[in-house]
């Protein structure tokens, strides 16, 4: 049986999009700017302190999950804005089948910014 969660759980909006280059139109430099396709309710899932152990020295050390209603829209390849920074999805567990309540893990790391 599929898990189900209050929806008062979801009470953190994300948005999801790319990254483009942008022209501004005051002086027409590009600048590369997030660009959002699709905006969605989530749950930031916590974790149990033994998984955050087991987590110690992999890609997934410093990373949040956030838990969305099922859309299939979402892929690896877009960003994460999450309480105001940038996330890049590291994995993706999404559930194609057809139960009525159907969700997708979102578990997502802080983007590094190259200057």
């Amino acid at each position: 049986m599929a898990r189900k969660f209050l929806p008062s759980l979801f009470n953190k909006k994300i948005q999801l999009g790319t990254i483009k280059s942008v022209e501004n139109d005051n002086t027409g430099d590009y600048s590369e700017q997030f660009v959002s396709q699709l905006s969605l309710w989530a749950y930031p899932q916590k974790r149990a302190i033994g998984q955050t152990y087991k987590l110690l020295n992999t890609d997934f050390e410093d990373s949040i999950v956030l838990v969305v209603r099922h859309n299939s829209k979402i892929n690896d390849q877009l960003k994460v804005i999450y309480n105001g920074q940038q996330y890049n999805i590291i994995n993706l567990s999404s559930d194609d089948s057809l139960n009525y309540m159907a969700y997708d893990y979102l578990t997502v790391k802080l983007s590094e910014k190259v200057k």
